[in-house]
């Protein structure tokens, strides 16, 4: 009895950890770092330092092994007609956040979430959502662009909250290939 009882229990374990596994290999893919260029940018004005005309594209980076999302906005250099500028680069928006979820809904689409909060030492609650609907299946009235981003930002401020809404569209995102000596 004592025998059969072990082996019923170590049989358990064994298929629990392999369906464990197997659920974990199902979401995350087999590539290691994704990318894609933004192909569209509407970057709230409080995080454009007032001048979105100068945001001149971005990319995002998801990168498995490492459990990060990357989102990176470059801002242009501008100096006006007949004056004298600093030739210097704006520093470009980095937003770097751990990666907390990856699911597929109803229809197929890939839904990563990553988020960080530091409002308990006075900073921001981050989130970044990354909606990859190359392997969407239900129809839609709109096309649906490759990938969708949504970041928002949360934190406390004079009398309030101050909130900030970005939506970016991308290219399809594609497995970024390092070179190996």
């Amino acid at each position: 009895m004592k025998t059969q009882l072990i082996t019923l229990l170590s049989l358990f374990t064994l298929a629990s950890s392999a369906f464990a596994q197997a659920d974990v290999q199902s979401l995350s893919p087999r590539r290691h770092v994704e990318f894609a260029e933004l192909l569209e940018i509407n970057l709230d004005e409080q995080l454009a330092d007032g001048a979105p005309s100068l945001i001149s594209g971005g990319t995002i980076k998801l990168d498995y092994r490492a459990k990060m999302a990357e989102l990176t906005v470059f801002r242009s250099f501008h100096c006006p007609r007949d004056l004298y500028c600093i030739q210097m680069m704006p520093s470009p928006i980095i937003v770097k956040l751990p990666i907390k979820s990856i699911r597929f809904d109803a229809c197929g689409t890939r839904v990563i979430d990553a988020r960080l909060d530091r409002r308990p030492v006075d900073g921001a609650l981050q989130t970044l959502r990354i909606k990859d609907h190359t392997s969407n299946t239900c129809p839609h009235l709109i096309a649906l662009p490759d990938t969708s981003i949504a970041y928002k930002t949360k934190s406390s401020g004079r009398g309030g909250y101050v909130e900030t809404n970005s939506t970016f569209t991308a290219e399809a995102l594609e497995e970024l290939r390092f070179i190996q000596n």
